[in-house]
C-alpha cells in the first residue's frame, strides 16, 4: 500500500535513483497524468491486465539507459522523465503509467526487460518523493535555494541522485551571470554529509558578508565559484581572507578617524569665519533698515543726514569654545589569531559609522564654506549700497535729491546652486522594447531607401553572410514576385518580401560612404553598452563597427576562445540600430516596428579608451541527452568610447 506523502509535490523531481528492473511493479491507471494522486491510483491495474498499444522504439531507450549508467547527464534531468511515471517508497517500486494519450514506450521496454529476467538498472526520477537529507537537511536545502538566488539571480535546481551502489549525492544546478547579461551553466556535486556542511557554511558566510558583492564564475568544469577582489573565496581560504579584510577595516577606520579630527578642526575654524561674517553683514544691514526707514518722512531724511558716518570696521566676537562637546577618540583594536564572520560583521558597520561621520562633517564644511560665499556677496553688496549713500552726503542737495529716488537693492545675491542632469542609463531588460520601437520609427522617418539598403548590405558583409567583392547590377533591384506572401516576424503577422545583399548594387566602398552620412542623423538617447566579438584582438578599433546590444546574441559566433568587446557609448554619441525595416521592403506597408531580425547596432569609433580586460571561463551544454560539456575562455577588453 502506497502511503502519499504529506508535502506530495508530483510537478517537480528532486530524487533520482538507477533501480532494477525486475523489482518494479508494473501498473497502469485510467485517468490522465495530471489528475489528483488518489484517483490515479484507486482507477489503477496491473498492467498485464490491460491490452496495451503497440510499442515505441525501445532501441532508443536501451541506448539512452546504457549511456546513462556511464555518466548521468548533466543537470540531471532528461527532457523523457517524465515517462517513466515510477512511485514508491524504499524499496517498494510501482509504474502509474495512464493507458488513453501518453507514450507507452517506457511500459513496453520494462515488460520486454521484466520477461527477459533483466537485472539491469535504469536511471530514473522518482515522483513524489521527497528529499532524505542525507546530505543536507531538507530545512537547509531550502537555504541554500533561497541564497544562490541572491548570488545567481536564478533559482536553482536540487537532486538527490542515488547512484548503482545506493550511494547518495546531492547536484546543485543551475545558471549565474558570469558577466553582464553573459549567463553560463553550472553544477556543485556534494559527495557526502561533510561536503554538504562545508558548501552550506560558506554560503552562510558569503550570504552575511553579502555587502562584499561577491562575483560568481565558471571554472573548467563548470562548477561554480565565488570571486572577491580578483580572490577565489572558499571555505578553507574563507578565515584568512576575513582576517586580511578585518586588518584592512582596522587601518581604514583609523586613518578616517584621523581624517575626522583634523576635518573638525577646520569645521570649527570655518563656522568662526560665518560668525565674524555675520556680524558684519548684520551691522551692515541695520545701517541699510535705517536708512530705508529715514528716507520716507522730511525730518527723517534730515536726522539720517547729520548722523555719524557708518563704521566699516568688522565687529568681531569671539565664538565660545565648546569644552563641553567630546573629542573625536580613536577606536583601539585587539589583535587576535582568528577572526569570525561576527568579527568582520561589527568591524565593517563600525567603519559605516566613521564613514557616515566624515562625510557628514565634509558636507558641514561644504555648507558652511557655500554659506560664508554668500555672505561675502551679500557684504560686498552692502557696503557698495552704503559708499553710495556716503557719496551723496557731502552736498545735502545731492543727498535730497538722491533719497527720494527708487533704489534696487541686491543684499540678498548669492552663488546659485549647480543643478545637475540626470543621465539615462539603458536597461536591456526593461527598456529594450519600446527601445526598438522608438528606433524603427525613426529610421523609417529620417533614412531614405538607399541608406536603409546600404546599412543592410554593411550588416550582411560584417557577419558574414555575404561577400562583396564586385558590384554586379541587377535590373530588378530588391523588386520580388513573392510581395504579398504571409510571414511572422516575432509575434506579428506582415507581407513584406526580406531584402536579398546580391541585389543591392552598392560597392563595399559605397556602402560605407553612405553609412558613414546616415550616421549623422541618429544618436543614442541613453548611456548604454555594446558588444563585439572576434577570433583575435584587433589592432585597430576606429571605424565603421557592427556591434549587438545583447552579448549572448553573438558568443556562439566563434567555436573557440572568444574576444569580447564591451563599448561604453554616451549619450548624444552616433548611432544607428538595425531595425526591422533594415531588412525588409516596407512596400505593403505591413511590417511591424522593433528589432525583431537582429539586435546589432552600428559605430563609427573615432577614438576610445582601454578600462579593464579580464579573463573568464564560459561553458556550453549541448542539448542531448549524452552529457557534453565544452569550456571556453572569453578574453574581455572593456572600451569607453
Amino acid at each position: 500500500m502506497y502511503n502519499i506523502p504529506k508535502e506530495y509535490d508530483d510537478k517537480n523531481y528532486k530524487i533520482y535513483k538507477f533501480l532494477p528492473i525486475n523489482k518494479i511493479n508494473l501498473r497502469v491507471t485510467w485517468k490522465e497524468r495530471l489528475a489528483d494522486l488518489k484517483e490515479r491510483l484507486a482507477n489503477s491495474a496491473s498492467a498485464s491486465t490491460v491490452q496495451l498499444e503497440q510499442m515505441g522504439n525501445l532501441e532508443a531507450i536501451e541506448e539512452e539507459q546504457k549511456k546513462f549508467r556511464e555518466k548521468i547527464p548533466f543537470r540531471v534531468k532528461y527532457k523523457t522523465n517524465f515517462l517513466w511515471q515510477i512511485y514508491g517508497q524504499k524499496d517498494d517500486y510501482f509504474t502509474l503509467i495512464p493507458c488513453a494519450n501518453f507514450d507507452m514506450s517506457r511500459l513496453h521496454y520494462l515488460m520486454k526487460k521484466q520477461k527477459e529476467n533483466s537485472e539491469e538498472l535504469i536511471y530514473v526520477p522518482i515522483s513524489g518523493m521527497d528529499y532524505t537529507g542525507q546530505i543536507i537537511s531538507k530545512t537547509d536545502i531550502e537555504t541554500v535555494e533561497t541564497y544562490l538566488s541572491m548570488f545567481t539571480r536564478h533559482t536553482p535546481n536540487i537532486y538527490e541522485v542515488f547512484d548503482q551502489e545506493e550511494n547518495c549525492t546531492m547536484y546543485i544546478v543551475g545558471e549565474t551571470y558570469i558577466y553582464d547579461n553573459i549567463e553560463a551553466k553550472y553544477r556543485i556535486e556534494l559527495k557526502n554529509k561533510e561536503e554538504g556542511e562545508t558548501f552550506l557554511n560558506l554560503i552562510k558566510a558569503l550570504f552575511i558578508l553579502r555587502d562584499y558583492k561577491f562575483e560568481t564564475k565558471i571554472n573548467e568544469n563548470s562548477e561554480l565559484e565565488f570571486w572577491c577582489k580578483n580572490q577565489k573565496i572558499s571555505f578553507d581560504n574563507l578565515p584568512e581572507f576575513i582576517k586580511n579584510e578585518h586588518l584592512e577595516k582596522e587601518k581604514l577606520i583609523k586613518k578616517e578617524q584621523e581624517n575626522i579630527i583634523s576635518l573638525q578642526k577646520e569645521l570649527k575654524e570655518v563656522q568662526k569665519s560665518v560668525n565674524e561674517y555675520e556680524k558684519e553683514y548684520s551691522y551692515k544691514e541695520r545701517q541699510i533698515a535705517t536708512y530705508m526707514v529715514c528716507r520716507k518722512t522730511f525730518m527723517g531724511r534730515l536726522k539720517y543726514y547729520f548722523k555719524k558716518t557708518y563704521k566699516q570696521e568688522v565687529v568681531i566676537v569671539q565664538s565660545k569654545e565648546e569644552n563641553e562637546k567630546k573629542t573625536e577618540q580613536k577606536k583601539d583594536f585587539f589583535k587576535k589569531d582568528f577572526y569570525t564572520v561576527e568579527d568582520l560583521v561589527n568591524i565593517s558597520i563600525e567603519l559605516n559609522k566613521v564613514t557616515k561621520q566624515l562625510k557628514g562633517i565634509t558636507s558641514d564644511i561644504a555648507a558652511q564654506n557655500q554659506k560664508k560665499n554668500n555672505l561675502d556677496k551679500k557684504i560686498e553688496n552692502a557696503k557698495k549700497f552704503l559708499d553710495e549713500i556716503e557719496k551723496y552726503k557731502k552736498n545735502i542737495f545731492e543727498f535730497w535729491k538722491f533719497s527720494k529716488q527708487e533704489t534696487e537693492l541686491m543684499l540678498n545675491s548669492g552663488e546659485q546652486e549647480i543643478k545637475r542632469k540626470i543621465t539615462k542609463i539603458f536597461n536591456y531588460e526593461k527598456d529594450k522594447e519600446e527601445f526598438s520601437k522608438d528606433k524603427d520609427r525613426l529610421n523609417r522617418k529620417l533614412l531614405t531607401k538607399e541608406e536603409q539598403d546600404a546599412l543592410y548590405l554593411l550588416n550582411q558583409i560584417e557577419n558574414n553572410n555575404y561577400e562583396n567583392d564586385k558590384k554586379e547590377f541587377d535590373i530588378f533591384g530588391n523588386v520580388s514576385e513573392e510581395n504579398n506572401k504571409t510571414k511572422k516576424l516575432g509575434n506579428n503577422i506582415h507581407r513584406e518580401p526580406q531584402k536579398e545583399a546580391k541585389k543591392i548594387n552598392y560597392t563595399t566602398e559605397e556602402a560605407e560612404k553612405i553609412a558613414k552620412k546616415a550616421l549623422e542623423k541618429q544618436e543614442v538617447q541613453y548611456n548604454m553598452s555594446v558588444y563585439m566579438v572576434a577570433d583575435k584582438v584587433e589592432d585597430n578599433l576606429n571605424g565603421l563597427k557592427v556591434c549587438n546590444l545583447n552579448a549572448n546574441n553573438i558568443l556562439n559566433k566563434y567555436v573557440q576562445d572568444i574576444i569580447l568587446y564591451k563599448f561604453n557609448v554616451k549619450e548624444n554619441t552616433k548611432a544607428i540600430f538595425y531595425t526591422n525595416i533594415m531588412y525588409f521592403d516596407n512596400k505593403n506597408e505591413t511590417l511591424p516596428k522593433g528589432m525583431d531580425v537582429t539586435e546589432d547596432v552600428l559605430l563609427n569609433i573615432e577614438k576610445c579608451e582601454l578600462i579593464t580586460e579580464k579573463v573568464i571561463n564560459i561553458n556550453n551544454i549541448e542539448e542531448t541527452d549524452e552529457p557534453k560539456i565544452s569550456t571556453r575562455k572569453m578574453y574581455i577588453y572593456e572600451y569607453n568610447i
